[in-house]
């Protein structure tokens, strides 16, 4: 196992991203109630319907042009960009970065369009390079994964490790260990393995992955990895 390890960190993040897509409760985020929530877009229409009103508005605006004049009403701020070769998520990370926010917790990345909730862990992958990216969906949270990790969990947790696209592998504490072995979409993947030792470690040789884990809104909200330049 590769002895340049990096431990995952508990850090809060700096911002939450929100997309138009299934969002957590919403006493789930009083847990990280002093956190800057920016909706991309739509995404706004839908914090407001669970009672969440966002501090920022960043996107196109397509979707909430006809009511500007509300969420003004309310102090949120709006920021129009008018790129229409960036998504409103690209444009909303790109925000954050802009703001120093480089550890960001992304939440309603799915529950809309396949091929949208498709683009938008391609762009998870993307900009997982440049910024510290915590997905949280469904009681579960997502890391883009570049180089060999450690982190504790839990005996019996379920843990998948999705290769973007090709990866190469060695394991530790899980069920089902890797040992210097490929996994690639369309040819095997890496879902629902098991902890069975409460210390894990991913050594990655080759590629990228998403690792999935187990996590409420609380604990997701302070994994992190250290930022990649």
């Amino acid at each position: 196992m590769d002895n340049t390890l990096k431990t995952l960190q508990r850090i809060r993040p700096d911002a939450i991203v929100c997309l138009n897509g299934t969002l957590p409760k919403q006493d789930e985020f009083f847990l990280v109630h002093s956190v800057p929530v920016i909706a991309a877009d739509g995404a706004a229409n839908g914090l407001y319907n669970i009672g969440i009103i966002p501090d920022f508005i960043v996107g196109d605006l397509d979707s909430i042009s006809d009511r500007l004049e509300f969420w003004q009403s309310l102090s949120t701020d709006i920021t129009f960009i008018d790129d229409q070769n960036s998504t409103d998520f690209e444009k909303s990370l790109d925000f954050a970065l802009e703001h120093g926010w480089a550890n960001v917790l992304v939440v309603g990345i799915q529950g809309g369009d396949l091929d949208h909730t498709l683009n938008n862990w391609s762009i998870v992958i993307r900009y997982g390079r440049r910024m510290n990216l915590c997905i949280f969906d469904t009681g579960k949270i997502s890391i883009p994964v570049y180089e060999a990790v450690e982190f504790e969990a839990q005996i019996g947790d379920i843990v998948s490790l999705i290769p973007q696209p090709k990866a190469e592998l060695t394991t530790r504490g899980l069920q089902w260990d890797l040992n210097g072995e490929v996994l690639e979409l369309g040819v095997r993947e890496g879902a629902r393995n098991r902890v069975v030792t409460k210390h894990v470690e991913i050594g990655l040789s080759e590629g990228a992955i998403l690792l999935v884990i187990k996590a409420g809104i609380g604990a997701m909200m302070e994994l992190s990895f250290a930022t990649h330049s």
